[in-house]
């Protein structure tokens, strides 16, 4: 998820608020700054074009750090700022006040600030105002996290759909096809091809529908999981055998290792816990061109683990924190296939 400071703003708005900022505050200094790893920058100024600076070096490092508001009607006597490159020499800062800008969750990411060369205390009605712009500041790049993360969530339902009605057009016109293949054909050979092929799609359909109903009760807070003992060998013998024609069909190994400790029964739902392994075991023989694919089974702490494993194309380092999102697919598997919704699920 993107944050705040990482969302390409609209630079005329900061530059409204931090000239309102100077003028409340009666000073020609004003600016909001953003922290940026170790560095400060700044979004938007009145009375200096400053560059990026090390945030350790900066005067607005305190509000950063403390998260609260730095009020310093005098630098000159304050030891935080008496020895500051600003205050003994240059633009000879004498008062300075700084409000952290928090966003959601209570992270700093930078500070809405005024100076002045002249010795002063801002008033708490000044005070009260500057935290009001502080918080509008932080509410724009708020809105634009909002309507970043809105924009890509309507993207990615787009192509989910436009996903969709290629993976139901595929085995739709298949079994049309296989169809019209038997009612025309007068070899029982043919026909029962034909009708194993039906079967196949149909089955494929069958499943991607399931899959959408189970997204929807997952997004609804309605699925329901079992909670009983359940034979584990088991339940992964079928997972495996329900993939094995896929695997047997890219010639690729599937194999099981169970650790001799690993309990007999587990507690669980059977059901879930097959579509999971399934799902999971389908994955990896989608992605996987030659080798093998292998489930691992050990005990843990916990309880019991179960990893799988192939000799397939991976992901990036970049990919990694999406894999469980919906709708998402790799950029690296064009033509494969599929809805992005096995994982998520």
């Amino acid at each position: 998820m993107p944050h705040a400071t990482d969302i390409a703003p609209d630079q005329p708005a900061f530059d409204d608020l931090v000239r309102l900022a100077a003028q409340v505050a009666d000073v020609p200094i004003a600016l909001i700054t953003l922290v940026d790893g170790t560095l400060q920058r700044f979004q938007a100024s009145v009375g200096v074009h400053p560059e990026p600076v090390p945030l350790e070096r900066s005067m607005c490092s305190h509000a950063v750090a403390e998260a609260t508001v730095v009020d310093v009607p005098d630098t000159t006597v304050d030891d935080r700022f008496q020895r500051h490159p600003m205050v003994v020499s240059g633009l000879m800062v004498r008062a300075y006040h700084g409000v952290p800008l928090v966003v959601p969750g209570g992270r700093v990411i930078g500070t809405l600030c005024v100076l002045d060369q002249r010795r002063r205390v801002f008033s708490p009605h000044v005070q009260d105002l500057l935290a009001a712009i502080a918080r509008q500041v932080v509410a724009q790049f708020e809105l634009r996290r909002a309507s970043t993360e809105a924009n890509a969530a309507s993207r990615a339902k787009s192509d989910f759909l436009a996903t969709m009605s290629h993976e139901i057009r595929t085995p739709m016109n298949a079994i049309l096809g296989m169809t019209e293949i038997a009612l025309s054909s007068s070899s029982q050979d043919e026909i029962r091809e034909c009708l194993r092929r039906v079967q196949r799609n149909g089955e494929a359909l069958l499943s991607l529908i399931s899959d959408i109903l189970d997204l929807s009760k997952v997004e609804a807070d309605q699925l329901e999981l079992d909670d009983r003992t359940i034979p584990l060998r088991e339940v992964i013998e079928d997972a495996l055998e329900g993939v094995s024609v896929s695997a047997a069909q890219k010639d690729l190994a599937l194999l099981c290792l169970i650790d001799p400790d690993v309990p007999r029964l587990v507690r669980g739902d059977r059901a879930r816990l097959r579509q999971v392994l399934v799902n999971l075991l389908g994955n990896a023989i989608k992605f996987t061109h030659s080798g093998e694919v292998r489930a691992a089974v050990t005990r843990t702490v916990r309880g019991v683990e179960i990893a799988v494993q192939d000799s397939g194309i991976g992901m990036t380092a970049d990919e990694i924190p999406a894999v469980f999102d919906k709708f998402w697919r790799s950029g690296s598997v064009s033509g494969l296939g599929g809805t992005g919704l096995g994982l998520s699920i």
